[in-house]
């Protein structure tokens, strides 16, 4: 069975683009593990495909906090004559686990009410 469950946050803003007429969102999620002198910082590519990724590029990004469910894809390449690979994960399912704040580029237009929910 390959599957994964994580909790993290996007590095970066989502990356979407359009592969044979579906959208695909990439980034980075930064997983912590441990606490305080002990904390260790993982970082993961991760691939949303289809209606999730518009999702995630409309109302999630950069620092956002967000539980993954997918599995993992290992990749292969070539470059420079040396073999290369990366395992990514492949989402699933995105939870967004954080309202934007006010500030947010994600938030609603200024002088709109707003209540912490998202409208999804």
């Amino acid at each position: 069975m390959n599957k994964i469950v994580i909790t993290g946050r996007w590095t970066k803003d989502i990356e979407v683009k359009t592969v044979q007429n579906t959208s695909l969102a990439k980034s980075t999620i930064a997983v912590d593990e441990g606490y305080g002198d002990k904390k260790v910082t993982y970082f993961f590519d991760v691939d949303v495909w289809g209606k999730q990724a518009d999702n995630v590029s409309k109302y999630s990004g950069k620092g956002r906090k967000v539980l993954i469910e997918g599995r993992l894809r290992q990749e292969t390449w070539e470059k420079d004559g040396q073999k290369r690979t990366a395992v990514k994960i492949v989402a699933e399912n995105v939870e967004f686990l954080d309202a934007p704040k006010p500030t947010d580029h994600l938030a609603p237009p200024e002088g709109t009410p707003y209540d912490g929910d998202l409208p999804f």
